[in-house]
């Protein structure tokens, strides 16, 4: 029997619950040494640019202190900038599918949780009513996140922790026309490996319409596609969207 059970009405009580804790944030004082506006759009443009995005991430791959600190500098700011809206989406949709477990307390990962925005904010409504643990194998952006949730469980892969009952990604990101390049197939082995009979994948994904479909194709292998809707449009950007999985 599955552990979810499926809530799919848009909207609901909790957007204004998200933007009041959204609003508690602050830019964390370890990502830019000078934080002012000239010097973050510089960062984001870095890294958000064609091959240095590539270099960026391989040096996030080998440890590198200074370009993780960059990359989730970035990250953090088009929150603010671009991507608000998606994110306070994203997240009213996530408590609404949370507060559908049919379980007691259930298992919830983060997985890739950064510097813990989503932790920080889902934390703050939800209290002791959910196991929240935050995963990412970016030990720069794990100490941050530790910074803002004191106390919660975090760690650097999905690995041992156990049987999830909801595994959310926001921002999920292959790379743009570059997807080949990413272990999609290893990922869904290991959200599938993670998730308890009937868990759900629920993902907020930024990349062309065309991708995101080979994506879902490759996901949908161990999952059954549940939802794929439009949660924001961004100009010159990829638009976010709202996708939901449910494990077979």
């Amino acid at each position: 029997m599955p552990a979810m059970k499926i809530i799919q009405t848009p909207g609901g009580d909790f957007t204004q619950k998200v933007e009041a804790r959204l609003k508690q944030l602050r830019f964390h004082p370890d990502f830019l040494r000078e934080r002012n506006e000239e010097v973050i759009n510089l960062t984001r443009e870095f890294i958000e640019s064609g091959g240095k995005r590539e270099e960026i991430h391989k040096l996030r791959g080998q440890g590198h202190v200074e370009a993780s600190r960059l990359w989730q500098a970035c990250s953090e700011y088009a929150l603010i900038k671009d991507t608000y809206p998606a994110r306070v989406r994203f997240l009213s949709e996530l408590l609404k599918y949370i507060g559908g477990v049919t379980k007691d307390r259930p298992k919830v990962a983060d997985d890739g949780c950064g510097g813990g925005v989503d932790l920080f904010c889902l934390t703050h409504i939800l209290g002791d009513a959910v196991e929240l643990v935050g995963v990412d194998p970016d030990g720069f952006a794990l100490n941050v996140a530790r910074d803002r949730n004191p106390g919660l469980e975090l760690r650097e892969s999905l690995g041992d922790a156990g049987k999830f009952d909801l595994v959310y990604c926001d921002f999920v990101d292959w790379g743009r026309g570059r997807m080949t390049e990413y272990d999609v197939d290893g990922k869904r082995d290991e959200w599938s490996a993670a998730l308890a009979e009937g868990g759900l994948l629920i993902q907020n994904v930024d990349f062309p319409d065309w991708q995101r479909e080979t994506y879902k194709d490759i996901i949908s292998t161990s999952f059954n596609p549940l939802r794929d809707e439009l949660i924001q449009t961004i100009p010159e950007f990829e638009d976010c969207h709202l996708i939901v999985f449910e494990k077979k």
